[in-house]
C-alpha cells in the first residue's frame, strides 16, 4: 500500500487534489459544423484524452463510452442520449483516441447543436461530474 502512496504523490506532485476526479476527458474535433439529412447516420472524427484518474476500459457492462445530446437552436435539449460509440480499447490516464462517433441526426430540418460527452454506462455523464463536453454546430437539410 506505501509503494501505491508513493507512486501517486509523484503522479500528483503539484496538481490540486480537490479539482481531480475520475470523470474527466478532454474531447476534441477538427469538424466544428456537420450538414445532414434527417434521419440520416454517419460517423465523424473525435479525439479524446483520458484527463481523470480512471482508466477507461470497453466491456459489456457499464462500460465507458463517448455519446451526445441533441440541441436546438436555443440549447433546449431535444434528444438526452444520442447513439453509443465503444472505445477502441482501454485509455489511461494521459492517454487518448480517435474515434469514429456514431451520430443520427433528428427527423426535421433545422439548426441543432451536438453536444458531445463520455458516458460511464448506469453511473453517470461525464459532464454530471464537471468535464467539459464539445459542442459542434448540426444542420439538418432534405
Amino acid at each position: 500500500m506505501l509503494f501505491n502512496a508513493e507512486i501517486a504523490e509523484q503522479r500528483y506532485k503539484g496538481v490540486d487534489m480537490s479539482k481531480l476526479s475520475q470523470y474527466n476527458a478532454l474531447i476534441n474535433s477538427d469538424i466544428n459544423e456537420i450538414i445532414m439529412h434527417p434521419n440520416e447516420i454517419n460517423k465523424i472524427k473525435i479525439k479524446v484524452r483520458n484527463t481523470g484518474t480512471m482508466t477507461w476500459i470497453p466491456q459489456k457492462e457499464k462500460s465507458i463510452n463517448i455519446s451526445y445530446h441533441i440541441l436546438d437552436r436555443n440549447g433546449k435539449t431535444i434528444l438526452r442520449d444520442g447513439e453509443r460509440t465503444g472505445l477502441p480499447y482501454a485509455i489511461r490516464t494521459g492517454e487518448e483516441a480517435l474515434i469514429d462517433m456514431k451520430l443520427k441526426s433528428p427527423d426535421t430540418e433545422g439548426s441543432y447543436k451536438i453536444e458531445i460527452d463520455m458516458v460511464h454506462e448506469g453511473v453517470t455523464w461525464f459532464e454530471q461530474k464537471g468535464s467539459k463536453t464539445l459542442i459542434i454546430n448540426l444542420e439538418v437539410k432534405k
